[in-house]
């Protein structure tokens, strides 16, 4: 339906801003990769999160990296910026989805989150006073070894010191570009563009189907949030299973039937997945057969 190739559209679109938003950020460090060269290093980067999760994060750099002779520890801080952007945006969204529907949300969070890792933690680790004297004795010794091997490293740090302190400081580098954009009115306009296009995946998806076809707006809001939530969970396939079942548990607030549930969570993100995928592939290949900087200047 056309609402289908419209969320469909949105995941592409909405990478394409996201490349050209790191275009910008890459400017201030005196590199201008290409448009092609930014989006399939993203790309990539997006299906090896799916196989490795946050690995794509490194591989789209050293990918971006070869293409252009530049250090993946620059392009690297670079993403880092990205992330603490995008982090800051994501906390607005939650205080906004707080404020439209604190009670549903408020009672979500804490029935499927915050309460399940809190009885985890108190069943497995707390659960006796035996289990808590072992608990606090491993953590006694996981950080007598972190002190052990920190001290440790300190003593023969002398022969590494350079290339340690060079890959530091090309990672600081690259995220103080964050702090010399030229063009910030740009860089927020991207950003908005890419999280209203999110917001669209999600909500196009809910009226694709007859039972939350009238959601409100506000509602949307709460599922977009729950998603984004679950999407960061790090696990293999894209936060699969994390990202169904909350996905599912948030519907369900709206009264919406586990079934219905299921089949937006698995419609939504595997139409995600696999246009992600296909892009990533493509863009591998791109990228592999592409000239690199270094060859198109002695063309």
């Amino acid at each position: 339906t056309p609402l289908y190739s419209s969320a469909a559209s949105d995941v592409y679109k909405r990478q394409v801003f996201r490349a050209l938003r790191w275009q910008i950020l890459l400017k201030p460090l005196g590199y201008s990769p290409s448009f092609m060269n930014a989006f399939s290093a993203l790309m990539v980067g997006y299906a090896v999160n799916y196989a490795v999760p946050r690995v794509g994060e490194i591989t789209r750099c050293v990918a971006l990296g070869k293409k252009e002779k530049a250090p993946a520890t620059s392009l690297f801080g670079t993403v880092m910026a990205e992330r603490l952007t995008d982090l800051l945006v994501l906390v607005l969204i939650l205080a906004l989805t707080f404020f439209v529907n604190y009670d549903s949300i408020q009672t979500f969070f804490s029935d499927n989150i915050f309460g399940p890792i809190a009885h985890v933690i108190q069943d497995k680790f707390f659960k006796n006073e035996k289990m808590t004297a072992i608990t606090l004795g491993v953590l006694a010794l996981i950080a007598y070894l972190i002190y052990y091997f920190l001290n440790k490293s300190s003593k023969n740090e002398a022969s590494n010191a350079s290339d340690i302190d060079k890959m530091v400081d090309e990672t600081w580098t690259g995220l103080t570009a964050f702090t010399q954009i030229n063009n910030w009115t740009l860089f927020i306009v991207y950003t908005i563009i890419i999280w209203g296009m999110n917001f669209l995946t999600s909500y196009l998806w809910l009226l694709s189907f007859s039972e939350t076809a009238n959601f409100p707006i506000a509602a949307g809001i709460t599922i977009y949030t729950i998603s984004t939530v679950a999407r960061s969970v790090p696990i293999q396939g894209g936060a699969m299973g994390a990202y169904h079942y909350l996905v599912t548990a948030g519907l369900a607030i709206f009264g919406i039937g586990a079934v219905v549930g299921n089949a937006y969570a698995i419609l939504n993100h595997g139409s995600q997945m696999v246009l992600q995928l296909s892009l990533g592939a493509i863009c591998g290949l791109y990228l592999l057969f592409s000239k690199n900087k270094e060859e198109e200047i002695s063309n």
